[in-house]
């Protein structure tokens, strides 16, 4: 009798950590035999992911020659955050009375997604010179990172209308 029993695959996998581009990432891999032959069946199917986060995937290897043992095991699989695009003006001009905040806001992600409602921009105004400054703050998700700042509302002095009259006594 002659016995030849199955044999172990040699299996790689290696995981990745990339920042999140809204694209899909799978992890790599790769299933070899004992005569270093690639072998066919290694399912990193489980591994793909769109969104950010830290991820432990399974993947499977599935012998369909008869000659070697199925496998499975684990990889860990990052998409990191990154930080939106945001815009946020202030005013800037010559007092004229009126009562001046922001002027335009915008936050934009990736493929230029608007992330506008996770920007949130205080509401504060001010007519007198010199202005002040207005704070906002961007909430963050999943793909990209929290964030604050504050724009600067510039109001310079204007220059008064004068008129002088003369007399004649």
């Amino acid at each position: 009798t002659v016995t030849i029993t199955k044999a172990d695959p040699t299996i790689s996998v290696t995981g990745y950590n990339v920042s999140y581009d809204a694209a899909a990432h799978t992890a790599s891999g790769s299933a070899t035999g004992v005569l270093g032959e690639t072998l066919t069946g290694l399912d990193l199917g489980a591994t793909t992911h769109t969104t950010g986060g830290t991820y432990t995937d399974s993947w499977t290897y599935t012998d369909a020659t008869g000659n070697y043992n199925n496998a499975s095991g684990s990889v860990t699989d990052i998409i990191g955050k990154i930080d939106a695009t945001i815009t946020v003006t202030g005013f800037s001009g010559t007092y004229d009375g009126a009562a001046h905040g922001v002027v335009s806001s915008s936050a934009t992600g990736v493929g230029a997604v608007d992330l506008s409602s996770e920007l949130h921009v205080d509401a504060t105004t001010f007519t007198n010179v010199p202005g002040g400054t207005v704070n906002w703050s961007f909430d963050g998700d999943d793909n990209y990172n929290a964030a604050s700042g504050s724009a600067t509302v510039t109001i310079t002095k204007a220059d008064p209308t004068i008129s002088v009259t003369g007399y004649n006594v």
